[in-house]
């Protein structure tokens, strides 16, 4: 069985695909993350969402997967875009 992911942005205008160490720092997000990376966020063909955290140090890499109700996401990209016009609003023009 093969399942297919489609990657989504983290803001409601699409322009955030991703989160890195950099933006997540200016937003105070993902904080709970050791040596965070980079988030990404997906949704499955059957509509559940997927967030993926990528955290690590030195050669060492891991990808931490939670799934996510559609509740969850919404709440989820609020915040952020909240975050992100409030902190760091050139990361809504740049990406």
């Amino acid at each position: 069985m093969v399942a297919q992911e489609k990657q989504i942005s983290f803001d409601a205008a699409g322009r955030v695909r991703s989160i890195d160490a950099t933006i997540a720092e200016k937003i105070a997000y993902f904080t709970e993350y050791k040596d965070f990376i980079e988030a990404y966020l997906y949704q499955s063909t059957d509509s559940t969402f997927t967030l993926e955290i990528v955290t690590g140090s030195g050669n060492d890499v891991y990808r931490t997967r939670k799934v996510l109700t559609q509740t969850e996401v919404d709440v989820m990209r609020k915040d952020i875009e909240a975050k992100l016009l409030a902190n760091s609003p050139k990361s809504l023009l740049n990406q």
